[in-house]
């Protein structure tokens, strides 16, 4: 909390130099949920999604901590809006003022939401589910059988990777090659000693390959899976660079998407009658969504990145097709789901 309290002072100071404290407003501000932005997840991806832009632009920059407060993010929104062209908010932050955007003298951008918007606002989600079945899909080709959902927080995010996760390893398997997918929510995203021993004994008990979802939980997977030599495919931002036992991750182009959104506004500094007040939805389809192939990040051992080039073709040109949705798929053809019981 203090740390928090510290950065919001210190962006306060700095605001005259960063030049969103100037008459005119300037710049983009950044709200963000407790997790913050270093948690390798949404927060972390967000951030430098924005901060690129920014630094490209030669735009300010500021950013909003939530520190979980009952009233923070509406007292965020009241601060960015007298100082900055556009604010931008994370999935939290967007369920919180989504609603009540109109109130504020600025435009938004609500990032990873879904539902209605103001005049003032524009909503951009991404199809998980799209990212997650290639994951999945390529996982199975690659020989594996038997799979982990281990994630933090239950929410419509983590909800939609484990749809399409489960869609992609059924579509995939076969009558020869069933598999089985066993999840779990710890109910937080923060990583811990609980948290890894859930992980581990997944792995003990048989699945091979764990998909991981929601802030800093993915440490307590990392640490599970190096004691059992087990391979994990990770979620949002890539994670190849945190430990070789991802194989992939299941992520989203924030910065292309992010980009083209905010050079629409920039054309007039406001929504335009195409945007404002609309939502989208960015697939695979869009170049959105989808799994990194570049040397290093892609470590699926039995199945090549040019073969797996096909099954993105399959999936631009529709014969292979994702469901979106928080819940799971109704019918299955090859794969048993399974919860994994909570300790007692």
């Amino acid at each position: 909390m203090k740390k928090i309290a510290l950065l919001l002072v210190l962006s306060m100071l700095l605001l005259p130099l960063c030049g969103c404290g100037s008459a005119e407003k300037s710049g983009i501000a950044f709200i963000c949920s407790p997790a913050g932005v270093e948690d390798r997840y949404e927060g972390q991806a967000l951030k430098t999604a924005i901060f690129a832009y920014c630094t490209e632009k030669g735009l300010p920059y500021r950013e909003y901590i939530s520190d979980d407060s009952a009233d923070y993010f509406k007292n965020a929104a009241l601060s960015a809006a007298q100082t900055c062209d556009i604010v931008i908010c994370d999935s939290k932050a967007s369920a919180e003022l989504a609603q009540t955007g109109t109130a504020y003298q600025t435009s938004f951008l609500f990032v990873n939401y879904t539902g209605s918007v103001g005049a003032n606002g524009r909503a951009v989600a991404f199809s998980e589910e799209d990212a997650a079945f290639l994951a999945g899909y390529a996982a199975v080709c690659d020989g594996k059988r038997h799979f982990a959902f281990f994630a933090g927080e239950k929410n419509d995010m983590s909800c939609r990777y484990l749809n399409g996760f489960v869609q992609g390893i059924d579509a995939a398997s076969s009558e020869s090659a069933a598999c089985t997918v066993t999840y779990y929510f710890t109910g937080s995203d923060e990583a811990g000693d609980e948290a890894k021993a859930i992980a581990q004994s997944m792995f003990m008990d048989g699945s091979e390959i764990m998909m991981v979802a929601g802030g800093e939980i993915y440490k307590s997977a990392v640490q599970a899976a190096n004691v059992t030599k087990k391979f994990l495919i990770g979620c949002e931002m890539d994670q190849a660079g945190e430990s070789e036992r991802f194989v992939t991750t299941a992520m989203k182009e924030y910065s292309t998407v992010l980009a083209g959104e905010l050079d629409a506004f920039y054309d007039s500094k406001a929504w335009s009658a195409g945007f404002a007040g609309k939502s989208v939805v960015y697939r695979y389809s869009h170049g959105a969504v989808g799994i990194p192939t570049y040397t290093g990040a892609y470590r699926f051992a039995s199945f090549p990145a040019d073969m797996f080039a096909n099954v993105g073709e399959m999936l631009k040109a529709g014969s292979l097709t994702v469901s979106r949705g928080t819940s799971l798929p109704a019918a299955l053809q090859h794969t048993t789901v399974t919860e994994r019981a909570r300790d007692n």
